[in-house]
């Protein structure tokens, strides 16, 4: 039986703090398949370029800095028949890779998605996150059963072909994660598994403060909701 070519992709900009961590689990996935990793930077300033040359990584350096622009980048290059797409703040467990693959194995799902577990040293407001995080987790679940999946560009997962087929993450829409999910859910299956979670960093979020982040990634993904 021909084994499944995997691309994970993982924008990057000055994350020299956390993608050694992101490489080290993903170098150390639990499945037969073949896969690539790609480091779609957009011109970091700090070690991030030498952390992934030293991991062997597949490198592309983008003009221009976004997240959207850099899973796009990284996908315009990649070999795999499907696209991970994760985080440099975001470690994923040992099975991800064997996960998606499963799940692709039906060959009407398009798209697939899987929970967030935050990651995070601080023990204060730990649970209240846990708590927050699980209740996100459930509304993907739902948001997938109601034919409008909000996908959060951390933890996705593509087919390669219906990806270029839309033309990739929207850099103009509201929330591109979510953007594309939504776009993509028009021509097909998606998919929650349960087995394809990630621990993914709290960083922003505690930088922010929960309103404030309510603002700046809930809202444009609601937004993107009643205007697909």
């Amino acid at each position: 039986m021909k084994k499944t070519f995997v691309s994970i992709i993982i924008p990057t900009y000055n994350e020299e703090k956390y993608l050694e961590k992101t490489l080290r689990a993903l170098e150390n996935q639990d499945c037969k398949e073949k896969y690539e990793i790609i480091v779609a930077d957009g011109g970091s300033k700090d070690k991030t370029l030498k952390i992934a040359e030293r991991h062997k990584t597949k490198i592309v350096i983008t003009k221009k800095r976004g997240i959207a622009i850099g899973r796009n980048a990284g996908a315009k290059v990649a070999k795999g028949e499907i696209l991970i797409f994760i985080d440099s703040d975001t470690v994923p467990n040992s099975s991800l890779i064997k996960s998606y693959v499963k799940v692709f194995k039906d060959k009407e799902i398009l798209a697939a998605t899987g929970p967030l577990v935050p990651l995070t040293k601080r023990k204060t407001n730990k649970k209240m996150w846990e708590t927050l995080y699980k209740l996100y987790n459930k509304l993907q679940y739902l948001s997938i059963k109601m034919g409008k999946p909000v996908f959060c560009g951390c933890n996705s997962a593509y087919r390669k072909r219906i990806f270029k087929e839309v033309g990739g993450f929207p850099d103009k829409f509201p929330a591109e994660d979510s953007g594309l999910s939504l776009i993509v859910a028009k021509f097909g299956k998606t998919e929650f598994s349960n087995d394809a979670y990630v621990y993914t960093s709290l960083r922003r979020y505690e930088k922010m403060g929960l309103l404030n982040c309510f603002w700046f990634y809930f809202l444009p993904t609601i937004e993107g909701v009643l205007k697909i």
